[in-house]
């Protein structure tokens, strides 16, 4: 940047940060902008950048420092078009880093939020909605199908958005975020998924104040002064990622195929994601489906026997009943009425129902979903075992030895007050868990929905009840080190109890190993469901649309499509 400009942008600085310019100062801009068009053309130009970030933003705008500027500063704004907000509210950084061979320019920006996008126009489609409750403050406006532009102050329900580029938000309440121009898209409050085509489930971001693209190139700028981790795999194709070391200088990692990488900030702080998506657009004639979804479903409707059929789309997945040998009076689990035809029922006598997965396992993001009804006088013990999933690491190894297990995930009744809200979920899924706030033994039926976002690394659980998202009372870490983490292939899940809780030895005083409890309509995904999932799942008892008709939100389900229960 030559002198000139520094000095423009230096005054411009100044004035839009609420000081007034001395007579000295004012003197000087005149002198660069009198006869000198092209100095003129520059100055409207960054009069229109920080036009946008005034608008855009609350505050006063600080000094940004550029640090390296190209010679025709006027580039830039072409580049990304008028309305695109380049925001600096401490310190800031921009760069213009050419990408060979893509056909695409991108800015790399390391600032506090941002967002950059190229499209000139972007439309969204509403594709489900449930219960929708506004706001005070809300201004966004759905007709015909489509979301208007404004402040999105959700206070109840969910709200499923497709982009015109196939990108997917989805709305759980409570939400706020800033819709004003769909190029930027500014959570304020709450929780937004954003699922992008050609990674395997998008990105969750739970910082208030972080800024997403609404792009094809998929750009993610965090902000915010706490904190904050996020995990970016690739399922398919590659992404970019620019980062800078110690020195300043760029450095750039490309993650293709099944890599992932976490982000954290206060480390080498990466700070812009870049992927080049060359998919066709999605039909949104019709709801999007999860692309490529598979997964094992066991309805246990079958009339006699220990096999457990597999509903799924995934092979060799069927089941089996089996107890305890050793003790002929816990017998394998009876099937009673339940929720939707039949169910499992579990008396804590080590009854269990189990499977083995080989199409997937724990090193994908994935979910579980069933049905669950727990008797109001249940008292759980530390053996209130619901569900548990985990991963081949050695075929020879015996998995008696609790040194050997590795247990990827376990679900079950919270029993320990210090560890959460009595009676509610207690979900552990590797070195993380968190601990519900409903207590679920109320005699009635409740869906559950757990949904691991990061695959192994386990740190973002979230869980629904009976479609709803629900807010946890506790979280923590579990006694699994960090460092072991499983082989990549399929794993065995169990049903009722812990998996390897199937000996004498392991049955405590009171008798119980395992759960208390019906259990019915189990489904296990290799991906992690969105909102709008969930609550089909809860509502139509099924992940897919079921309706004939030519369209229906996926939460309005029409009642011919609604299993009647057996036992309500």
């Amino acid at each position: 940047m030559d002198r000139k400009h520094k000095t423009l942008y230096r005054l411009l600085s100044a004035r839009h940060d609420g000081r007034t310019l001395t007579d000295d100062e004012l003197a000087t801009l005149e002198a660069l902008l009198d006869g000198d068009e092209a100095a003129q053309f520059d100055y409207f130009r960054m009069e229109r950048l920080f036009h946008d970030l005034e608008c855009q933003f609350m505050g006063n705008c600080a000094e940004t420092v550029i640090r390296e500027f190209p010679k025709n500063p006027g580039k830039i704004l072409p580049l990304v078009g008028w309305s695109t907000a380049i925001a600096a509210s401490l310190v800031a950084a921009l760069l213009l880093v050419p990408r060979p061979g893509t056909g695409r320019d991108t800015l790399l920006v390391k600032t506090d939020a941002t967002i950059l996008t190229r499209d000139d126009q972007i439309v969204a489609r509403v594709v489900g909605s449930q219960d929708l409750g506004w706001g005070a403050e809300n201004s966004v406006e759905i007709a015909n199908g489509e979301l208007k532009p404004g402040l999105l102050d959700l206070e109840r329900g969910t709200l499923d958005v497709v982009l015109d580029n196939g990108t997917r938000l989805g709305f759980v309440a409570p939400v706020r975020m800033d819709l004003s121009s769909l190029r930027r898209l500014a959570l304020l409050s709450g929780e937004l998924v954003l699922d992008v085509p050609g990674l395997s489930e998008g990105l969750t971001v739970t910082t208030p104040d972080a800024v997403l693209t609404a792009n094809t190139a998929l750009t993610l700028i965090r902000s915010g002064g706490e904190r904050t981790d996020t995990m970016v795999k690739v399922e398919r194709g590659a992404v970019d990622l620019f980062t800078e070391d110690e020195t300043g200088r760029e450095v750039r990692k490309s993650l293709v195929g099944k890599e992932s990488v976490e982000i954290a900030r206060g480390t080498a702080d990466p700070v812009m994601l870049t992927k080049q998506i060359i998919e066709p657009r999605v039909d949104l004639s019709q709801p999007p489906e999860l692309k490529d979804l598979k997964y094992v479903h066991y309805n246990f409707d079958e009339p006699r026997g220990a096999t457990v059929r597999n509903l799924g789309n995934i092979p060799n997945g069927d089941g089996w009943l089996d107890g305890i040998a050793e003790y002929p009076e816990y017998p394998m689990p009876k099937r009673v009425p339940g929720r939707f035809g039949r169910a499992l029922q579990f008396t804590g006598h080590g009854e269990g129902a189990r499977a083995d997965l080989k199409e997937f396992g724990t090193d994908e993001p994935g979910s579980v979903a069933f049905w669950i009804k727990i008797d109001p006088e249940t008292t759980p013990s530390m053996y209130e075992t619901i569900f548990t999933w985990r991963m081949y690491s050695d075929p020879e190894k015996s998995w008696h030895a609790d040194d050997e297990v590795e247990l990827a995930c376990s679900i079950h009744i919270n029993d320990n007050p210090d560890k959460g809200v009595v009676g509610a979920l207690w979900i552990a899924f590797r070195n993380r868990w968190i601990c519900g706030s409903k207590d679920l033994r109320d005699g009635r039926w409740h869906h559950v929905t757990a949904v691991f976002l990061r695959g192994y690394q386990g740190k973002m659980v979230r869980h629904y009840i009976d479609g709803q998202l629900a807010r946890s009372s506790a979280r923590g870490e579990t006694w699994l080190p960090q460092d072991r983490y499983p082989e990549i292939g399929g794993g065995s899940i169990s049903i009722g109890r812990v998996y390897w809780d199937r000996r004498p030895g392991m049955l405590s005083q009171t008798d119980s190993v395992g759960l208390r409890g019906l259990v019915d309509e189990v489904y296990v995904f290799n991906q992690a469901v969105l909102p709008s999932h969930a609550s089909r799942l809860f509502m139509e008892n099924s992940p897919n649309q079921k309706t004939a008709v030519s369209f229906v939100p996926w939460s309005l389900p029409t009642l011919a499509t609604l299993p009647v229960p057996v036992d309500e």
